[in-house]
C-alpha cells in the first residue's frame, strides 16, 4: 500500500510486550459475509430492503446498536429487536460465513511457545466469539475471552478492553498491546493508557487507524504474525 506506515528505528519493538490483545472481526478472521448478511436479514424484517450487503462492510467492529441508531434512526426498543433478528441469523448461519486470515494460527501459536499471555477483545457477545474460536480450533491459545454479553453489558470496546485489565490486574503501566483494525480499538486503548497496533486488513481505513496514533500500522496477516511472534 502506499500509504503504509512503516515500522522506524524509533517505534517500539513489537516483539516486547507480555500480553496482546486481539479483536477478532477484521483482525484475526474475515466474517463480512456472515455480519452483512445478518444486518441485511433485519432490516428487511423492518421493511427496509438493501440488495447489496457490502454495502454494510463499514459496520462491521462497532457496536450494532450504535450503527442501527446512527444509520437509520431506530428508537432503543426497535434496535433491541433489529439485534435479536440478526442473533436469530447470525446464530443459526452467519456465524459459520467466516475465514480466519492466513497465518493467524501459526502466530498464536508462537506466541504461546513465547509466554506471551493472549487474550480477546471483542464486542462480539462471548458465546458467539467462544463459538468462532473453536471453530477455527483457535481457543486453546486463548488466556481468556473478553466480550460482551448478550444483555449488552459492555456495551463499547473501552469496555470490553477494560474489563479484560481488571479481570488481570492489568494497568497501562504492564507491557500490554491492543491489536485491532478499527478506530474504536486504536482510541479505546489509547484512551486506557495503552499501546495499541492498527491492522489495516481488516475493515478500518489508514486515516482512521492513523487519527489515533497507534504504535504501528501493518497491512497484511502475515506481516502481522512477522512484527510481533
Amino acid at each position: 500500500m502506499d500509504h503504509e506506515q512503516p515500522i522506524t528505528d524509533s517505534s517500539p519493538d513489537l516483539h516486547d510486550y507480555d500480553t496482546y490483545l486481539f479483536d477478532l472481526d477484521g483482525t484475526l478472521s474475515d466474517p463480512e459475509e456472515g455480519i452483512t448478511s445478518g444486518i441485511t436479514y433485519a432490516l428487511s424484517t423492518f421493511g427496509i430492503i438493501e440488495p447489496d450487503p457490502a454495502v454494510f462492510r463499514s459496520w462491521i467492529g462497532p457496536p450494532l446498536h450504535t450503527m442501527f441508531k446512527r444509520h437509520y434512526g431506530f428508537e432503543d426498543r426497535e434496535v433491541r429487536q433489529l439485534i435479536t433478528n440478526f442473533r436469530s441469523y447470525f446464530d443459526s448461519r452467519g456465524i459459520f460465513e467466516n475465514v480466519l486470515y492466513e497465518g493467524i494460527e501459526q502466530m498464536l501459536c508462537r506466541l504461546k511457545q513465547q509466554k506471551k499471555q493472549i487474550m480477546l477483545a471483542t464486542s462480539k457477545p462471548e458465546p458467539f466469539a467462544r463459538r468462532i474460536l473453536e471453530h477455527f480450533h483457535i481457543i486453546s491459545y486463548f488466556d481468556y475471552i473478553g466480550a460482551n454479553t448478550f444483555e449488552n453489558v459492555r456495551p463499547e470496546k473501552i469496555d470490553v478492553i477494560a474489563h479484560v485489565m481488571e479481570r488481570h490486574s492489568l494497568s497501562s503501566q504492564d507491557a500490554l498491546v491492543m491489536v485491532g483494525d478499527r478506530s474504536f480499538d486504536v482510541a479505546s486503548a489509547q484512551k486506557l493508557g495503552i499501546d495499541a497496533i492498527g491492522v489495516t486488513y481488516g475493515f478500518g481505513t489508514v486515516e482512521e487507524l492513523s487519527a489515533w496514533d497507534p504504535v504501528a500500522l501493518i497491512h497484511t496477516p502475515a506481516a502481522l504474525g512477522s512484527a510481533i511472534s
